[in-house]
């Protein structure tokens, strides 16, 4: 939603000055503190996945370290940019060169806006409560890299939210799974996963 908000304020609401400037300016800064660094998650994830193809042992799985990394850096970008005018002006002129227009106003009072980054926080930490998707791919490679069990590996869906018992209990699934690899063993990992996976779960804890 909040990318929709964003587009619809920069190129409907701000235009049409429906809204005083005030109004839409704030509206900006907070819908896009809210998805910036979730975006930036998954293009570090992304590029994370292609290394991973290639053979290299990274995790391109959304983590707790990389939503609290991608905060931060989102966080300070956006407090420079409203306070520094030569930060501001190398943000207009990276987005010049990558063909981007845009208007960054040098506003202290723009800092109203960084408390959203907590529910972007959020967000986050909801998704990989979850498991994320393709987690059990890392978890395997390790396993046969290093021979290591899947307890430590699981120990940051469950920081983030996850039921201390369903964690276990995928756990052990998974640790029979990656030793036996029989059909009993990966039925078993079926039915745990979506516990974690339940499609109104993420709404409910909002």
């Amino acid at each position: 939603m909040a990318p929709l908000l964003l587009v619809a304020n920069d190129w409907w609401l701000e235009p049409s000055e429906w809204a005083p400037p005030f109004v839409t300016g704030k509206l900006s800064d907070f819908a896009g503190l809210l998805f910036f660094p979730l975006l930036l998650t998954v293009v570090g994830d992304c590029m994370a996945l292609a290394l991973h193809r290639i053979g290299l042992p990274i995790d391109f799985t959304l983590r707790r370290h990389k939503a609290a990394t991608a905060i931060a850096l989102t966080c300070a970008a956006f407090t420079l940019v409203k306070l520094s005018p030569e930060c501001n002006q190398l943000a207009l002129d990276i987005l010049e060169t990558l063909g981007l227009q845009a208007r960054i106003v040098l506003d202290p009072t723009d800092l109203v806006a960084p408390p959203v980054l907590g529910l972007s926080w959020h967000l986050g930490t909801a998704e990989i409560s979850r498991v994320p998707l393709g987690q059990i791919e890392p978890i395997e490679a390790r396993h046969r890299g290093k021979k290591q069990g899947v307890g430590t590996h699981l120990d940051d869906t469950i920081r983030a939210g996850a039921e201390a018992a369903t964690g276990r209990e995928l756990t052990e699934a998974l640790d029979e799974y990656l030793q036996c690899k029989d059909s009993a063993s990966s039925e078993r990992v079926r039915c745990a996963l979506p516990r974690f996976r339940d499609p109104f779960r993420l709404w409910q804890e909002l």
